[in-house]
């Protein structure tokens, strides 16, 4: 399963338990027997922080318990020098510093989501003497130990025991064997996104930490919260100050500011989405005065929708206070405005919207996303469009297609998407890709469950509109082939799933249907196209069933 080739030798590796793979790993003779109580020796006090998380990490799920020490000047420095425990010191060193073999890594493409580059690629080696990790920047470090943490998590289980109780990595003696390899690693596209809609089913904070923490985990650095839609409005800004009150229907700004420092810690942006001027009902309920007699439309759901008005004097100074209330809670330079599906809306009325909530956002210091429709208000390099819709299978071969009418205009919207991507290319505006058939999680399951136990999960959660989709036709994909850029990569901004949630009833739904395929995505982020086949995915998948087990979450598996 390995990419590309490396200097020392033979880069192919099949059956890493690393998802999403290593860019490049050279096997070598012999292994490295991790024991219980070694230490992680770390250079430098702001590593100190992630050597603890990972000891922790480890001892959770392997009981493994290990010691974060700082290390002493010049262990683990050197290419050949293990930092061995038998020599007095720390079995694992982490540090920061360059390798001449990164160099031979490209840079990722796209936008990366802090504003500002950061380099993810890290070295790391494990020998006889020990281990060794560096990188150039912390959250080098970062992805390093977490391709380190799956490598240890899932060593019992490399002949499928992916049953294993949480403490069955360690076997008997308590020492974790590793083989011996190099990995030269880093990503492909910089943004690496899930899109989670906390609109439909409302998601508290603790488990808005258990969606970062599988991120990480995955190595995607952007989750998107879907934060309002006709069905709600999750956040403080825009409410009134009588309906501003704790009630465990939104987020308070002090539960925002907490998840975003989480994140950070985690190398995780959070990137916050308010989406109009379509899906607005929540908003007009909470604020009548938005309503202009026109706006209130029903396309032909179950339930209505509404758009903001444009020429309703109420409309801006409002949407303006809530935009820059979220631009001071959320440090990074994304705002996302949705844009998507503006049913009912003429579109000049849709244009003057988007144009004039862009400029409001820039005048914040904020640049904008939004959902495709959004360059219809004209093509702008400096906004960046998240490109959704397919060739879609919306009513064709689905269990339950919708009302004939709200089919037609689904197409129509369809219609013009292909157009939108074409004009997106021609201007240089930069597009994130989350195809629907592919990235889009509340598809359902084609496959019969492994568990019989699974079989009314499976039948009832995801959208039945939509045809049922194989795991491996989901992962059968390229993000810059898939929008046509083959000879403009460069126009890809990045890669991002997305999860939408009208059948999902608690989290443990939430994470049925991200998992196995959130881990797919994270591959065609994170790795170069076409360098991982669906066989090897499909097998670094039941070892990573061990490690959903021992966070407790509930996932899908097919027969």
């Amino acid at each position: 399963m390995g990419r590309g080739d490396d200097d020392g030798g033979d880069a192919t590796m099949t059956g890493t338990p690393i998802i999403p793979a290593p860019a490049r790993i050279t096997p070598a003779a012999g292994e490295f027997r991790l024991a219980p109580g070694a230490a992680i020796g770390y250079h430098g006090p702001m590593l100190a922080a992630l050597a603890r998380r990972f000891g922790q990490d480890v001892a959770r799920r392997c009981g493994l318990p290990l010691r974060p020490v700082p290390a002493e000047a010049g262990q683990g420095e050197g290419a050949s020098e293990g930092p061995s425990e038998g020599r007095g010191g720390p079995a694992i060193v982490i540090g920061l510093g360059d390798d001449p073999d990164l160099q031979g890594l490209p840079a990722p493409l796209g936008l990366h989501p802090t504003g500002t580059a950061r380099d993810e690629r890290y070295v790391l080696t494990i020998d006889r003497a020990g281990i060794r990790l560096r990188a150039l920047e912390p959250v080098g470090v970062a992805r390093g130990l977490t391709s380190l943490l799956q490598l240890i998590a899932t060593a019992a289980s490399a002949g499928g025991a992916a049953t294993a109780t949480p403490t069955a990595a360690a076997p008997a003696g308590g020492a974790v064997p590793l083989a011996a390899l190099r990995i030269l690693d880093g990503p492909r596209f910089a943004w690496r996104g899930l899109t989670v809609d906390v609109v439909r089913r409302f998601f508290p904070p603790s488990q808005i930490r258990t969606l970062i923490d599988l991120a990480a985990l995955y190595k995607l650095d952007v989750l998107h919260l879907h934060l309002t839609d006709d069905q709600g409005w999750r956040i403080e800004a825009g409410r009134p100050v009588s309906l501003r009150e704790p009630d465990g229907s939104f987020y308070t700004n002090d539960e925002l500011r907490a998840l975003i420092g989480y994140a950070a810690d985690r190398f995780v942006t959070l990137l916050p989405e308010v989406d109009t001027p379509g899906h607005g009902l929540a908003l007009l309920r909470l604020r009548p005065e938005l309503s202009s007699g026109r706006n209130l439309v029903n396309p032909g759901q179950l339930h209505q929708s509404a758009w903001l008005d444009p020429d309703l004097p109420a409309t801006f100074p409002l949407i303006d206070a809530a935009l820059a209330e979220l631009a001071d809670l959320f440090p990074g330079p994304f705002l996302h405005i949705g844009g998507d599906e503006p049913f009912g809306m003429p579109d000049q009325a849709y244009g003057d919207y988007v144009r004039r909530l862009k400029h409001a956002v820039r005048a914040l210091g904020k640049r904008t996303v939004g959902w495709q429709e959004s360059v219809r208000a004209g093509a702008d390099p400096g906004h960046v469009i998240q490109y959704w819709m397919d060739a879609s299978s919306l009513g064709a071969g689905a269990e339950l297609p919708p009302a004939p009418e709200v089919t037609a205009r689904v197409r129509a919207n369809y219609r013009r998407g292909r157009a939108d991507i074409k004009q997106a290319l021609a201007h240089g505006v930069p597009v994130i890709v989350s195809p629907q058939a592919h990235c889009y999680f509340d598809i359902p399951y084609a496959e019969a469950p492994a568990d019989p136990g699974q079989r009314e999960r499976r039948d009832q959660v995801g959208l039945r509109h939509y045809a049922r989709r194989t795991l491996e036709a989901t992962f059968d994909w390229d993000p810059v082939t898939i929008l046509g850029a083959a000879d403009r990569p460069e126009h890809v901004a990045g890669v991002g799933a997305a999860v939408w949630c009208e059948t999902v009833r608690d989290v443990d739904d939430l994470t049925f249907l991200l998992l196995p395929r959130l881990a797919g995505t994270a591959e065609k982020a994170w790795g170069p196209a076409g360098a991982v086949t669906w066989p090897e995915h499909r097998d670094a998948l039941v070892r990573h069933a061990l490690l959903w087990e021992q966070d407790r979450l509930t996932f899908f598996s097919a027969a």
